[in-house]
């Protein structure tokens, strides 16, 4: 909820005492000027209506994070992003169009990404080596302009040495004006981690959550069975923040394992 702060003097009064009340019984942040409100980025559709109809699609110029155990979900609707972005402005030079892989396990398979939609020969792959200093080479990439949208497969491994979590940590807020700067949509997916672990690695998720503008949590729901055959899961989607909309919201969504599962672009 918005208020104007332009109010003439002699309302001056009644308008703070009626702002105070509503915040008083609604939050501190029920009430909020206008011109702190920070307008709403360009969005890339997901691909999956029902999760667009419920946030309008993952933000350019900022962090999103996507997180949860395996066969959820999460891979697939980044790779759908991934495959919008380059739709958006397919053909041109330099970041229009271009979209990039951070891939620190060498996990991405190719063929599922050309069945997510994605054109492999607009698609640019990084695989660091493990000394190599994962944040500030994504800093790099990111103030290179040479990426509509960047993923991180794997982000839990940003900090998996004790250099890399220093870097991490100091270089987040460098990162987020990086991508506030160029417009880049930066798309982090991290695998939900046991406690023991999470502590080795210094706490990777409460950071991202931390920063990201926009975090989806993802749940494997049901296995898809059609004559005895596995063909697809169903998956929630429950959003723990928006940065600029209500959060709490779920949805559901269908992941099939047919090659012909995603219409074309």
């Amino acid at each position: 909820m918005l208020y104007t702060e332009h109010v003439s003097d002699p309302k001056h009064t009644r308008f703070d005492l009626a702002r105070a009340g509503l915040q008083k019984r609604f939050g501190a942040r029920a009430l909020v000027p206008a011109r702190a409100v920070e307008p709403r980025p360009p969005l890339i559709p997901t691909g999956f209506a029902a999760v667009d109809d419920m946030i309008g699609g993952i933000p350019r110029g900022a962090l999103t994070l996507l997180s949860g155990h395996g066969a959820s979900g999460k891979l697939t609707l980044a790779y759908r992003v991934l495959a919008r972005a380059q739709h958006a402005q397919h053909g041109a030079p330099g970041q229009q169009g271009a979209v990039g892989i951070l891939d620190m396990t060498c996990a991405s398979d190719p063929d599922y990404l050309e069945r997510c939609g994605v054109a492999l020969d607009q698609l640019l792959f990084a695989r660091p080596q493990p000394a190599q200093p994962l944040v500030q080479f994504l800093l790099d990439w990111i103030r290179q302009r040479k990426a509509r949208a960047i993923l991180v497969d794997h982000a839990h491994d940003l900090a998996r040495t004790p250099a890399n979590a220093y870097h991490l940590r100091d270089g987040l807020p460098q990162m987020l004006q990086a991508l506030a700067q160029t417009g880049c949509a930066l798309i982090c997916v991290a695998e939900l981690q046991p406690a023991w672990q999470s502590f080795v690695q210094g706490g990777v998720l409460p950071l991202l959550r931390q920063h990201a503008a926009l975090h989806i949590a993802f749940r494997h729901e049901r296995w898809l069975e059609r004559d005895h055959e596995l063909y697809g899961y169903a998956a929630q989607l429950h959003v723990q923040r928006n940065k600029w909309a209500r959060s709490g919201q779920t949805v559901s969504i269908l992941i099939e394992f047919s090659a012909d599962e995603f219409a074309p672009l």
